[in-house]
């Protein structure tokens, strides 16, 4: 009768009345035996293929969630699996399910890419159907460039053309079959920084001869320093030696004033003339700054409008602060409130107002990159900061955890966790594994937690075998229980009632609490995840005033001292002027 059945369901499924054949199959499902684990996969199968040409997808896709299950239970190889993870990923596609299909997608690519040979039918459509869908969704680039690449290769070795070993796409080799857990990750843009090329760019003295001329005819040749003999000179050329001697006078005079002429052309006494000038412009200078900086409107400057209508928070999560035009949002652990902060433009009144000490109880923040920071060096992260980044995938991890433990009653073990968890590292920009790692304990209660070992993990000590972690790096310890002690029984169950998680940071330390220095610990226990809690940030902020600056906090002291400065330039300008007025009077 089941065979009979079964051949009106195949004719009809043939003759393209699928709805007709989805109404027998369904009727041989429900006259199977429940030992017919076999036969009841091969009916699914056929069940969900005619309820996705019937256009019946949500049924075919919890056809196809009921077949992966049974044959999960019944221990199907992976290989067969395949086709199942492919159709379920179509299903979820026309369902409108796209992260649900991008998992299923990302399951089969990778077992087909890992067990099939590589000019496999199943192999080639599983690739061909995933780059469709991606471009249909508009999807990951780099992905579907690797699954063009592995097609090409595919369709040359079919010819015969292809070379004997291929390498699995970057793209799939991070993708692990956690399904429930699996996070889609967020494509990010690299930043680059540009450099800037620097470029440089590259008298003689006229010499003029004096005849000597000699003052006494007396004098030998040598002495006179001419070929002459001025011995029988007559008596009546005197006045023309007095007219010699004053021309040579009045050369040495000439000679003398230019020498004073090129010492007044000297650049150390153009330095000491243009001095004035100099100190003038810099006094002036400054007072301009201060004026020019004075707010004409009540529009925000550049950098604060940059910060307008984003949030920042603690690593913590303790405390987050959202930018508005109007305001700033303080959100915490028993605070919520609305503040409108002084913000610093470097005017003159901003100054005096400073110099007054009316900015003294202030707290001062500052824009970073990606955050904010305040005086003590609390930071406050963005969305798109690698911090932040980090510990929402480490609390996304957590979560999975959680959730593990609600349907097993335990955490999972580390070989569990490595295989469930993944995530996008925001440092190396690729989709990496959950570092896992275990530790054993021999308690004859499962349920009894390890004080000791709770103290050290809280305490921010390392997990065992944790070496030299890297940047972004999310790592999870599960704490599996031996009561038996060393030696493990047969089939004894595996407890594991305990998980910590740590994370760190972009240089390769712990992400530590924001204000207390306690290193950022997830206990997971009993199915709640306890976090350290930092109460001082909300403590900090709650009655206190805020001011934004774009640099530095503003010194009132260093403010002071320019003006001080002025006046003491001011002054010794004076004093120079008078100077130069007496000496001249003088000459």
């Amino acid at each position: 009768m089941l065979s009979e059945t079964e051949t009106d369901a195949e004719l009809e499924y043939r003759a393209g009345n699928f709805g007709e054949a989805c109404e027998l199959y369904g009727k041989m499902l429900l006259q199977l035996d429940s030992s017919a684990k076999l036969e009841r996969i091969e009916l699914l199968k056929k069940l969900g293929a005619s309820q996705q040409r019937a256009a019946l997808y949500q049924e075919s896709l919890n056809t196809y969630e009921t077949l992966l299950e049974l044959q999960d239970q019944n221990g199907i190889r992976d290989a067969e699996k395949i086709v199942t993870y492919l159709k379920l990923a179509k299903a979820h596609d026309q369902c409108s399910q796209q992260p649900q299909a991008e998992i299923e997608f990302r399951i089969a690519h990778k077992l087909a890419t890992s067990l099939l040979p590589l000019q496999h039918v199943i192999r080639k459509s599983v690739i061909a159907s995933y780059a469709t869908w991606l471009i249909k969704t508009d999807g990951d680039k780099s992905v579907l460039r690797n699954l063009k690449q592995e097609m090409k290769e595919a369709l040359g070795a079919e010819n015969g053309e292809a070379d004997k070993e291929v390498t699995l796409a970057p793209s799939t080799q991070g993708v692990l079959v956690g399904r429930s857990e699996y996070t889609k990750p967020t494509a990010e843009h690299d930043l680059e920084k540009n450099g800037l090329d620097c470029e440089f760019r590259r008298s003689a003295e006229n010499t003029g001869s004096h005849a000597s001329i000699p003052l006494s005819a007396n004098k030998t040749s040598n002495d006179n320093n001419t070929g002459r003999d001025w011995s029988d000179l007559p008596i009546h050329t005197q006045p023309s030696m007095r007219g010699t001697a004053r021309s040579y006078f009045k050369t040495q005079s000439s000679t003398e004033l230019d020498k004073a002429i090129k010492e007044e052309n000297s650049w150390t006494r153009r330095l000491i003339r243009f001095a004035p000038i100099a100190i003038c412009a810099f006094v002036f200078a400054l007072f301009v700054t201060s004026l020019v900086n004075e707010p004409s409107s009540k529009e925000l400057p550049p950098f604060v409008q940059a910060l307008v209508g984003k949030t920042f928070a603690t690593t913590d999560g303790s405390m987050s602060i959202t930018v508005g035009k109007d305001g700033l949002m303080l959100t915490g652990t028993g605070l919520k409130k609305k503040v409108r902060p002084v913000v610093w433009k470097g005017s003159f009144s901003d100054e005096l107002r400073l110099i007054k000490g009316e900015y003294a109880n202030y707290l001062w923040l500052t824009p970073i990159e990606h955050g904010l920071q305040d005086t003590t060096g609390l930071k406050f992260w963005d969305e798109n900061s690698e911090e932040t980044k980090t510990t929402r995938a480490m609390n996304i991890v957590a979560a999975g955890a959680q959730s593990f433990y609600q349907n097993n009653h335990r955490y999972p073990i580390a070989s569990e966790a490595k295989n469930l968890f993944s995530y996008h590292n925001p440092c190396t920009n690729k989709i990496e594994a959950v570092r896992t790692y275990s530790f054993n304990t021999y308690s004859l209660d499962s349920k009894i937690k390890d004080k000791k070992l709770d103290v050290r993990m809280m305490r921010g000590e390392s997990f065992e075998q944790e070496m030299s972690p890297e940047p972004g790096t999310v790592a999870m310890l599960s704490v599996i229980n031996k009561p038996h002690g060393r030696v493990e029984l047969p089939n004894q169950p595996i407890e594991c009632q305990y998980a910590y998680l740590h994370a760190y940071d972009r240089n390769g330390q712990m992400i530590l609490c924001p204000t207390t220095e306690v290193p950022l610990v997830l206990s997971l226990e009993k199915g709640v995840t306890q976090r350290p809690e930092d109460k001082t940030v909300t403590g900090r902020f709650s009655n206190a005033s805020l001011a934004i600056a774009q640099g530095s906090p503003p010194s009132s002291a260093l403010v002071l001292l320019k003006y001080i400065g002025c006046a003491l330039l001011v002054l010794a300008l004076a004093g120079y002027l008078v100077w130069i007025r007496v000496s001249s009077l003088k000459n």
